[in-house]
């Protein structure tokens, strides 16, 4: 009798047979898994190419939409420039120290300066010692009476004051604005009229009210004078 394969059987101990026999190695153990086979390095390669494109892919979107965004801010923000190269005032934004951030293009007409000449440069220089004097204390003012919560102030009402031309002339004007706190540094946006053009429009608005108040009178007047011929016209014939 030929012995048993010991590469195929062994003594079942861990079962508790105590008779002996001999069992299937696979039957007990389970099948062995073969050596892990290594990973090709080509695959590898593709894989990392096809997220190196996805990445590529989604930065262009991005790029994209970024872009697009940008031409309808520049778009916005040109529609604006142009609004104010044709609103007649003079618009003119400042800080606290009178420093200017913005000034617009209708300045040539007052000053006989260019923007760029005063952007940076302190309003200050720009207006008379006593009207100085006049909007620093209404800026201070706007600032004490800033409440929590509140983003603009009005700077105080309608103030007089004297700008200074390029050649050193004072030019009588109308400024109104507001105090704009954006974080913890104030500005104040003002739009400055000529009161040239302030006392014009405010005479033509009383020549216009004596016109039609003329009006009124000659026309009472005619119909005064069609009562007393139609009155007389009636007496003759009685």
């Amino acid at each position: 009798m030929n012995a048993p394969d010991s590469s195929h059987t062994k003594f079942d101990a861990d079962s508790g047979n105590s008779s002996g026999k001999l069992v299937p190695l696979s039957a007990s153990a389970g099948s062995v898994d073969p050596t892990p086979q290594e990973e090709n390095p080509g695959d590898k390669k593709q894989l990392k190419r096809a997220a190196n494109r996805r990445s590529a892919q989604l930065s262009r979107k991005r790029k994209k939409v970024f872009i697009e965004d940008l031409k309808e801010e520049n778009d916005e923000l040109r529609r604006k420039e142009q609004i104010l190269k044709h609103i007649p005032d003079l618009i003119i934004v400042f800080e606290p120290t009178g420093k200017i951030f913005f000034v617009s293009h209708s300045v040539s007409n007052f000053l006989s300066y260019n923007p760029e000449e005063l952007e940076g440069f302190s309003l200050w220089d720009r207006l008379s010692s006593g009207s100085v004097r006049l909007i620093k204390a209404a800026f201070m003012d706007a600032l004490a009476a800033r409440t929590p919560g509140v983003d603009m102030v009005p700077l105080g009402g309608v103030w007089d004051l004297d700008l200074v031309d390029k050649n050193g002339e004072l030019k009588n004007v109308t400024l109104n604005g507001v105090v704009h706190f954006k974080g913890d540094s104030p500005e104040c946006v003002c739009s400055i009229r000529s009161k040239k053009n302030v006392s014009e429009k405010e005479s033509k608005k009383k020549t216009s009210g004596r016109k039609t108040a003329d009006d009124i009178m000659e026309a009472t007047v005619v119909s005064m004078q069609g009562s007393d011929a139609d009155n007389s016209s009636s007496s003759y014939d009685d």
